[in-house]
């Protein structure tokens, strides 16, 4: 029997262990730790633990809005159930008929999960698509993200465009080198510079919040940055470290007013190497869409480095008030 508890700050410690060292498909952007950088009454927290037997075997980090509506916690850029490793497809269809039936009972209408990418899982995580059909969600929207695979010799400036290779030699000939810093805040100057100069717009964190997330997580959050000859920061890619086997980039960014050879693909060589022999699966690059809106120039400029698709989905239950649990039935 599946007993479903309301999140409390109590539960973190658990939670974030789960998420770690026990989840099929859990990530850093699941767990009450970075979720907790947000201000305290930011959201409306709606989270929940599934416990079989008084061990966790699956969480769901959601919030409420509108009153009447669940989605995957908005202080993260995906949600959806996240479970135990030995979990089955059974276990997972009681998990999505438990929290149908517990918001059910809450009065909520509707329930929106957006999913990570299927690389974030290891192995699959197929059976919470199933369970998610299965118990009446649709799928909403699809959004398409860009990865490149440490796995079956993939080489990634094959995939890329030949110039790669030319970019590459004379970033080396200059003399730039590509360090992996321990202060955030020389990576969030030269991202705060790009887009200002580029886009007159500011970084999705601030300077404080970037750097507060760098105390949280030393060892999973990494500013690579760029410096030419003579020292100055041109370029950085901020990555996270997802889980053991994948790792997601947050901000790249060059300074194009200072240098006008593009530094990404010899950025890009020396990250992607240093990953590869930590043993990851993974590089994400994230999602480059909304809705229906394709933003080509930034997917175009993941694929010239040699990445390729995969997709960030989101399923939707709209008829919650009617839901009835079948489980029982298909039990005798």
């Amino acid at each position: 029997m599946i007993q479903v508890i309301p999140y409390s700050p109590d539960l973190a410690g658990n939670w974030d262990d789960f998420i770690r060292n026990h989840s099929r498909n859990g990530t850093l952007f699941h767990e009450q730790q970075f979720l907790s950088y947000h201000p305290t009454g930011k959201f409306q927290d709606a989270s929940l633990v599934f416990e079989s037997e008084g061990v966790i075997i699956g969480v769901i980090p959601a919030a409420i809005i509108q009153d009447k509506k669940v989605i995957s916690h908005p202080g993260s850029s995906c949600g959806g159930l996240i479970f135990r490793k030995e979990c089955g497809l059974r276990e997972v269809i009681e998990m999505t008929d438990a929290l149908l039936l517990y918001f059910q009972a809450k009065k909520i209408e509707e329930i929106e999960l957006r999913l990570a990418e299927a690389l974030f899982s290891w192995p699959s995580c197929d059976e919470l698509l199933f369970a998610l059909w299965h118990r009446g969600f649709q799928l909403k929207s699809k959004e398409i993200s860009t990865c490149i695979p440490f796995q079956q010799n993939y080489q990634w400036l094959d995939w890329g465009r030949k110039k790669n290779i030319f970019d590459i030699r004379k970033a080396e000939k200059e003399g730039y080198q590509v360090t992996l810093d321990s202060d955030a805040s020389i990576a969030w100057e030269v991202v705060n510079r790009n887009l200002d100069n580029r886009y007159q717009k500011s970084p999705t964190h601030s300077k404080e919040e970037l750097i507060q997330l760098k105390e949280l997580y030393p060892e999973r959050i990494h500013p690579w940055v760029c410096r030419n000859a003579e020292g100055e920061e041109m370029a950085c890619v901020i990555c996270f470290e997802a889980n053991s086997f994948a790792i997601h980039d947050f901000y790249i960014a060059q300074d194009y007013g200072k240098v006008k050879l593009n530094l990404m693909p010899f950025v890009f060589q020396k990250i992607l190497e240093y990953y590869q022999a930590k043993g990851y699966h993974w590089f994400n690059f994230g999602i480059s869409s909304r809705g229906d809106w394709i933003k080509w120039g930034i997917l175009e400029f993941k694929e010239r480095i040699g990445g390729r698709a995969q997709t960030r989905d989101t399923w939707i239950h709209s008829n919650l008030s009617t839901y009835q649990s079948i489980l029982e039935s298909e039990q005798k």
